[in-house]
């Protein structure tokens, strides 16, 4: 028989040996064993899993401390369904965000871009730090998150930037609020030189810590902090894995120990290890302990005012020299898969480059003419156009062919903020732009959109579509998507709207959820647009 006690913050699980019963315990989804004392434990905030134990027996202590973990969940539960009300400087569903961070301590504000999370989130900060707030953001962001402190709180937060030196200077000043890009935990960076404790620590496009092997989130997860808030519109993009990533870091009390446990438990593998899908029998568990930690709304639920938003799929027709130069391209990458020398996902991926190049306009002397003369004809036509392609290569060519002020690229030096400000005072023109432009700039002076490189990765498409659809975007926003017919442009859309159903099937509690994965097969599929799941 198994007796549950409880020593703050864990409850004890007692038993004398038997198989049965260590069985009973190992299957639990959240457990550990404490050497010293010899005993199973389970985390507070973990205690609905312990209702699997249907026979143990609690101690009065134990049942207290349930109770009481219970009654924590059922107000996170219920702040979310609260209205809220303004402030002034919050709107009502924005309030009840920073009063869920608050009394969450640690957790997820999973809004969907657009809805104001920053703001949130310091907010939130501003509530319960006693001395120093750390916010974690990609290196585009720095800036924009000290202008949100300045311009809605009237706080100097300081921006770690600049030489070693410099760096050094404000990770060893008094500075309250400190920010930080993600890069700057590498222990060749920063890691040396930056405090590891902080009150509250702010983790903005948490997705940048969706993989549990990479460095910066080893880091990150050895960082220490009272409150913890992670932001992120999208915390799935392509695999269950990285929402085990993000929980790790806010809440790891409610997710196993570590990624291989969590993909055995929750996941479907094959053979050698290698997630192929989800297991749906386990969801509604994994929902259980993660959802009260998670709090997300959506644009349409919360902004009413907001203009639609509409997607025109715009099928070209190559002309019978492009077909020609395509088809041959095919036959390469068909040529080289069949020889069967290196078929390793990564690998195959990067084999598909050149056919990737040829649908962005920038493959040998033909440079597809078709794509870029649909373009052309659409800007005739509308005053402003903003253009988001993959690669760095189409995306100057196109600033070049439109001979464009407004372009934006991760190698480009210019002021991104001040671009885009220039481009939405503008009466006409053209914005080009890599993915280094999807995060933190509000490109409302435009209200069409166009992928003219796309990839299978919903964030990055949504992160693109919402610096148009967002607050202060007055006008219906016209998404545009250009494919060439029968080629890998078509093929990819058809898996990014199959990743991008199954993320939102989980976010939304759906317990159907199968991660769309991509063999050798599916991406000879893909070269000639016709990938079906």
């Amino acid at each position: 028989m198994i007796r549950i006690d409880y020593k703050a913050p864990f409850f004890n699980l007692d038993f004398p040996y038997n198989e049965g019963d260590l069985k009973l315990v190992q299957n639990l989804p959240v457990r550990s064993w404490n050497k010293s004392e010899k005993e199973w434990r389970v985390p507070r905030l973990a205690s609905k899993s312990l209702e699997q134990l249907t026979e143990a027996t609690w101690t009065d202590k134990a049942k207290i401390a349930k109770q009481n973990v219970e009654d924590t969940i059922l107000k996170l539960v219920d702040l979310k369904f609260q209205e809220g009300k303004s402030d002034g400087l919050l709107r009502p569903y924005q309030a009840v965000g920073v009063e869920f961070l608050t009394f969450a301590k640690k957790g997820l504000l999973a809004d969907d871009m657009g809805l104001g999370k920053s703001i949130q989130a310091i907010k939130a900060a501003l509530n319960v730090a006693d001395d120093k707030v750390l916010v974690l953001c990609p290196a585009s962001l720095k800036w924009k998150w000290a202008d949100e402190f300045k311009k809605h709180f009237d706080i100097d937060a300081f921006v770690v930037s600049g030489t070693k030196e410099e760096r050094r200077a404000v990770w060893k000043s008094q500075a309250k609020y400190i920010i930080a890009n993600y890069d700057l935990l590498h222990p060749n960076r920063d890691w040396d030189d930056m405090p590891h404790e902080w009150d509250v620590i702010i983790a903005d496009e948490a997705v940048y810590l969706k993989n549990p092997k990479a460095i910066r989130t080893k880091r990150a997860l050895k960082l220490s902090s009272r409150y913890k808030f992670a932001l992120s519109g999208i915390y799935i993009e392509n695999s269950l894995t990285e929402f085990f990533s993000i929980m790790k870091f806010v809440r790891p009390e409610v997710v196993p120990d570590n990624v291989y446990t969590f993909t055995k438990r929750y996941c479907e593998v094959d053979w050698n290890g290698k997630v192929t899908g989800v297991n749906k029998e386990k969801l509604p568990e994994l929902h259980a302990l993660t959802s009260p930690f998670v709090l997300r709304r959506t644009k349409l639920e919360k902004l009413k005012e907001l203009p639609p938003k509409i997607y025109t799929p715009i099928p070209l027709e190559m002309s019978s020299e492009e077909k020609r130069e395509y088809s041959k391209l095919s036959a390469e990458f068909k040529s080289w898969v069949e020889s069967g020398s290196k078929e390793e996902h990564k690998t195959v991926g990067s084999a598909t480059l050149d056919v990737r190049y040829f649908v962005e306009g920038m493959y040998g002397n033909l440079q597809n003419k078709t794509k870029k003369q649909w373009l052309e004809e659409l800007y005739n036509d509308v005053d402003k156009l903003v253009v988001f392609t993959f690669f760095e290569k189409s995306a100057r060519m196109l600033k070049e062919y439109f001979d464009t002020p407004y372009y934006i690229s991760g190698k480009e030096k210019n002021n991104r903020f001040e671009v885009v400000r220039d481009f939405n005072k503008a009466n006409k023109g053209i914005l080009i732009s890599t993915d280094a432009g999807k995060f933190g700039l509000d490109m409302v002076g435009a209200d069409t959109l166009v992928h003219y490189g796309y990839v299978h990765n919903p964030g990055t498409m949504i992160q693109r579509e919402d610096r148009l659809w967002r607050m202060g975007q007055e006008k219906t926003v016209n998404i545009l998507l250009p494919y060439l017919i029968g080629t890998i442009d078509e093929g990819i859309q058809k898996v990014y709207n199959n990743r991008l159903s199954e993320s939102i099937n989980f976010m939304e509690g759906a317990e159907q959820m199968q991660e769309v994965k991509l063999s050798v097969t599916d991406y000879v599929k893909l070269i000639d647009g016709d990938y079906y799941e």
